[in-house]
């Protein structure tokens, strides 16, 4: 510098500063102030599916809807290739026999209709009165070589449907015992089995708006569903918690960064199965996996990661006490 010469450093800095984008993001200050607000919306989304099942239980009216693997009743699998309106012969059968539930059936590949299915809450002596009326809407005799029946006793519907209620929570139980031995603490792991129910009570909910009718497949899509959400919350609280020479911040991205790799390759996969399979069976699972996926997003990074946060913010201010 020459003598004499006087620089003004702040007006040097402020033009430096002057520089760099006004509005430039920076994640980990975004996180320090708001992860209690991020906990706070993934908390009021689980309120709102038990306040809105709460009070659809309190109307009696029924939580989700069964097909008649769950209920009991019959199916009725028909060789049928020309194109008629599914709506119409629903309300046509359900004004004499009840709920129908016409489903199409479609050939692999080409998608070309060869049948269509009939889903009735009856009972074996109405599967003539049946046959006669589905014959006379499609315009074809209804006989053995063209159609195949399976009828469930409502009995037994019930039965296999509570069942398989006690193998998910069943499920759900071993699964929390096995978290609370991993982590022997009682917030983390308290944290991880909450994430899971939000994922399986969030996707249950969307299933009673949606109106879709659940079987045997998806409850089994629902026991799929526990393992993907303690997947990501295990991964997410190990390394948390056991790698602690890094800051918390940094320990959360690089969970993250994996963890929403693995859901989101899973959630197109899903979606993408869903739109373009043909199997009704396959169709809700993949379903039920795409909407619980969603909801494992919300729950473990937003809810799960928030309170590891808080849980290790305080242990690390009684340590310094």
């Amino acid at each position: 510098m020459e003598e004499g010469k006087y620089v003004d450093l702040s007006q040097e800095a402020q033009k430096e500063d002057s520089k760099k984008p006004k509005f430039a993001f920076n994640g980990q200050q975004f996180y320090e102030k708001h992860h209690k607000l991020l906990m706070w919306i993934a908390l009021a989304i689980f309120l709102f599916c038990l306040v809105y099942l709460g009070l659809k239980y309190a109307r009696g009216e029924e939580l989700i809807k069964r097909d008649v693997s769950l209920t009991g009743g019959i199916t009725l699998t028909v060789n049928y290739g020309q194109q008629v309106s599914l709506p119409d012969l629903e309300k046509t059968l359900s004004e004499k026999f009840g709920e129908v539930t016409v489903r199409k059936l479609s050939e692999v590949g080409s998608g070309r209709q060869v049948g269509l299915i009939f889903e009735l809450q009856a009972t074996a002596s109405d599967l003539d009165a049946i046959k006669g009326e589905v014959s006379k809407l499609l315009g074809t005799k209804i006989d053995e070589k063209n159609s195949a029946v399976e009828i469930t006793g409502s009995s037994l519907g019930k039965t296999f449907s509570s069942q398989l209620i006690k193998a998910v929570i069943i499920a759900f139980l071993f699964m929390a015992v096995v978290v609370i031995i991993l982590f022997r603490a009682f917030v983390p792991a308290f944290a991880v089995i909450f994430a899971a129910f939000a994922d399986i009570l969030g996707t249950f909910t969307v299933l009673s708006i949606l109106d879709v009718k659940i079987s045997t497949a998806g409850i089994a899509a629902f026991l799929m569903l526990i393992g993907y959400s303690v997947d990501t919350d295990i991964l997410l609280t190990a390394r948390v918690l056991k790698r602690r020479e890094k800051p918390f911040y940094e320990r959360f991205t690089e969970a993250m960064k994996t963890g929403l790799t693995m859901t989101f390759a899973s959630f197109a996969a899903f979606l993408i199965a869903y739109i373009f399979v043909l199997s009704p069976i396959l169709k809700e699972i993949f379903l039920i996996l795409t909407i619980g996926l969603f909801f494992d997003t919300i729950n473990t990074w937003m809810f799960n990661a928030s309170i590891l946060k808080i849980y290790l913010d305080k242990k690390d201010k009684e340590g310094k006490k």
